[in-house]
């Protein structure tokens, strides 16, 4: 008898779908996000929602690659996210100096970002 296999796990496990996890759509958590967003769900209790802190690491120079980080903040407005106003967005640009990155994953990870990105 044959095994059903499920396409959406890869050999390292599940898949990510890269653009519903910048939509945010999917998990629980993220639905909660969008409602309070909407005004509906639950209530924050008087507290100020917390703005989102996501760290993009790109191999490029910030003038070559700005057609990329332009399409990064039009895929967050999208999904509801201002830069200023619910997520901060910190680029750190390698210029080809790949020794540099362990470093600044370990500070994004170590400051606990919602998100790393790596273009």
């Amino acid at each position: 008898m044959r095994k059903h296999i499920d396409p959406s796990v890869g050999p390292t496990g599940p898949s990510v779908d890269r653009r519903a996890l910048l939509r945010g759509g999917g998990s629980r958590r993220n639905r909660r996000r969008r409602a309070a967003r909407k005004g509906q769900g639950r209530h924050l209790g008087g507290k100020q929602a917390a703005v989102l802190l996501v760290g993009v690491i790109n191999s490029g120079t910030p003038d070559g690659m700005a057609h990329s980080a332009t399409a990064f903040r039009n895929a967050l407005r999208e999904a509801g996210y201002v830069e200023g106003q619910n997520v901060i967005v910190e680029y750190h640009w390698l210029a080809g100096d790949y020794d540099r990155a362990p470093p600044l994953i370990a500070d994004l990870v170590r400051r606990r970002v919602a998100v790393i990105a790596t273009p």
